[in-house]
């Protein structure tokens, strides 16, 4: 099964520290409400250092495992997605039962030259993670032939 590439990790990062322009306005208006009411500090270091240690999982330990963790194969046959680390789940799809590959790419993935795939059937969609355009791009044509060959021999 092939890994994902580095460049990932830091898309997940990114995406992240977006995330944190909502977040930080709620962090400012909890330490003014701790100043003005004057509660106990507990009150405030105890969620401040959660968020911290929230931050450390998400930016520096969440996408090393993710890389890890995710991968994917397509043979003549199936496409497989494999991901998870404590509840690992594999996604399978027979080739002959595809219906549409569909390529997405958002603001922040087209920065990073990646983009996800979307494979469907009648009852099941999996969705890669992100990868590269150029391997993406491989990989959807890659596929509509192999089901384009399957549904001429059927």
């Amino acid at each position: 099964m092939k890994r994902l590439e580095p460049k990932v990790a830091n898309y997940i990062r990114v995406k992240f520290l977006l995330g944190l322009i909502i977040q930080v306005p709620l962090i400012i208006v909890y330490v003014f409400i701790h100043q003005h009411y004057d509660l106990d500090l507990w009150l405030l270091y105890v969620p401040i250092g959660l968020i911290v240690l929230g931050y450390i999982w998400s930016l520096f330990i969440r996408p090393g495992i993710y890389m890890r963790v995710t991968k994917y194969d397509h043979s003549k046959t199936a496409f497989e997605l494999k991901y998870g680390l404590i509840f690992v789940r594999k996604e399978m799809l027979p080739l002959r039962r595809i219906q549409d590959v569909t390529m997405q790419s958002g603001v922040i993935s087209r920065r990073f030259n990646l983009g996800i795939l979307r494979i469907s059937s009648a009852s099941q969609t999996i969705v890669t993670s992100p990868l590269d355009i150029d391997e993406l791009e491989q990989l959807q044509k890659d596929l509509i032939e192999i089901v384009k060959a399957v549904d001429n021999h059927a």
